[in-house]
């Protein structure tokens, strides 16, 4: 899937809208925001930034739902699952720096060493479990 395909996917995926109060299973009401979020995505075929609706109690307020989130499995992070796993196999032997060089030529964008020390972070919790 290029570029293109991978706009369009996200494009026909539509902002998900299910109306002005979605009802989650524990009985809470959540209304829907009046503006769309817009989430960027990292990905191999560059990036993306997908409006989508997203629910909570009031303005200003934590965002609680968002339906497209379960649509479309996006990361917590902006960076694919790919890139993170690339990310990750290129700092077992590189500084982070080094890691967001390769990256970046490659991917033809840059990502902070925050960044990838989150990323290394969330993803080590999961070593006990192997």
């Amino acid at each position: 899937m290029g570029r293109y395909a991978m706009g369009m996917y996200l494009d026909l995926c539509g902002d998900v809208d299910m109306g002005e109060t979605i009802t989650l299973t524990n009985s809470r009401v959540l209304k829907r925001l009046s503006a769309l979020h817009s989430k960027l995505y990292q990905s191999v075929f560059g990036s993306f930034l997908k409006p989508q609706v997203v629910y909570g109690t009031r303005k200003g307020q934590k965002i609680e739902y968002v339906k497209l989130d379960e649509r479309l499995p996006f990361p917590e992070s902006k960076f694919s699952y790919l890139v993170q796993d690339w990310d990750q196999s290129l700092a077992v032997e590189n500084a982070y720096a080094k890691v967001n060089e390769t990256i970046g030529k490659t991917l033809n964008f840059l990502q902070s060493v925050d960044s990838l020390k989150r990323i290394n972070r969330k993803m080590s919790q999961h070593v006990g479990a192997f």
